[in-house]
């Protein structure tokens, strides 16, 4: 209750999402905004995923530099090693895979999984490149969210209305992860204890 949401676009109405936007757009929120945690659903698999470029260089500065961590999806190009997606294999930045109980799954999809704990099937896994151990958590990767009102309802194995739709992915998991670290931060607001983002990581890399 209370939370606000800062909304930054870095990708186009057509396919694609702009390098600039990535930078800039995500120097902002972390400078000006003023903000608790920061989400983003946006990420593929390079030909080199070792978490050394120039954008992972400016997201590592940008979280030790103003104090906010990041949240990124890892990726949906699993089930194979080493399909950990960029940006979310940044070493400082929570990358975030996709879980799916078995119960959700039925009720999600109308059949079975696995077992009671399970890895959606597409989502990205680790190590990186050079062995980084990505991705850092899971999150529930399915979820029922809103679309557009001109969007028909879809759902598996029911009818949703129009403007509601059944997705999963990374995607959906990475926010998720995300609004547990805000709980997180909120409670520690109120009890007067530090949240640095390295003492984010470790809280919740050490107890999931």
């Amino acid at each position: 209750p209370g939370a606000k949401l800062v909304s930054v676009r870095a990708c186009l109405f057509v396919a694609g999402c702009t390098p600039t936007a990535l930078v800039e757009g995500m120097i902002y929120v972390a400078k000006q905004s003023n903000v608790d945690v920061i989400n983003m659903s946006i990420g593929g698999l390079p030909a080199l995923n070792d978490g050394n470029n120039t954008r992972a260089t400016l997201y590592n500065n940008l979280i030790e530099t103003y104090g906010v961590q990041m949240f990124f999806s890892i990726g949906n190009s699993g089930p194979g090693m080493n399909t950990a997606g960029d940006p979310g294999l940044v070493t400082r930045v929570m990358g975030i895979g996709a879980y799916i109980t078995d119960e959700t799954y039925l009720a999600d999809y109308g059949t079975q999984f696995y077992q009671d704990d399970n890895l959606h099937y597409f989502s990205s896994r680790g190590p990186r490149e050079d062995g980084g151990f990505k991705p850092d958590v899971v999150a529930s990767g399915a979820a029922v969210s809103t679309t557009p009102m001109w969007q028909s309802g879809s759902g598996i194995p029911y009818t949703l209305p129009p403007g509601y739709q059944l997705a999963n992915g990374t995607s959906m998991a990475s926010p998720q992860a995300a609004g547990a670290a805000a709980l997180l931060v909120s409670a520690a607001q109120q009890s007067g204890v530090q949240y640095q983002p390295a003492q984010i990581r470790q809280a919740m890399k050490s107890t999931t």
